[in-house]
């Protein structure tokens, strides 16, 4: 086993043994599977790396800065990017610190599906739904499916009826 990315910590693109990773957590493939992406939390920012190239190039997140402000991909800030998945239009779908954002690669625009920059615990319309701390994420049949880490539930998001529901509750029996 060998190293294919990355050179350590940091936040540097270019070539598969120069550029640097801080944290990253989540991995998707490219419809085409020409590209992995990768959720560089610490960085809080998403990278392409090109496998053909064997390169590797930011597409959202700059200078490690935080927050949240939507629009086209290279303005765009999110806090804290962990899981990601991509669906069947070749949309990247993303798990922040308490949000999910739809990633358009095609109009190279972001927008947040759910979620408020505020952590909590809220079932309902995408509009009211909170997270605390999503993680995993997938997509299966319109809808998306998130390990909602700190409130130790499985939600389901479903995009037919903009409902975001509890799938699974994980109860601690002491």
């Amino acid at each position: 086993m060998h190293t294919i990315f990355g050179n350590g910590y940091g936040s540097g693109d270019g070539d598969c043994g120069v550029c640097n990773f801080g944290f990253p957590c989540g991995l998707a493939f490219s419809l085409d599977e020409s590209c992995i992406y990768v959720a560089d939390t610490n960085n809080h920012s998403i990278r392409c790396l090109d496998l053909q190239k064997l390169s590797s190039t930011t597409i959202l997140g700059f200078e490690r800065k935080r927050g949240v402000m939507i629009g086209e991909l290279d303005q765009t800030l999110m806090t804290e990017p962990r899981g990601i998945t991509m669906n069947t239009n070749g949309n990247l779908l993303v798990t922040t610190y308490s949000m999910i954002y739809n990633l358009d690669l095609n109009t190279n625009k972001a927008s947040i599906i759910t979620g408020k920059p505020i952590i909590g615990f809220k079932d309902g319309y995408l509009n009211e739904a909170l997270f605390d701390h999503p993680d995993g994420i997938v997509y299966v049949d319109n809808t998306i499916f998130v390990a909602d880490s700190y409130n130790h539930r499985i939600r389901a998001i479903d995009i037919g009826t903009n409902i975001v529901s509890t799938f699974a509750v994980y109860f601690i029996i002491t």
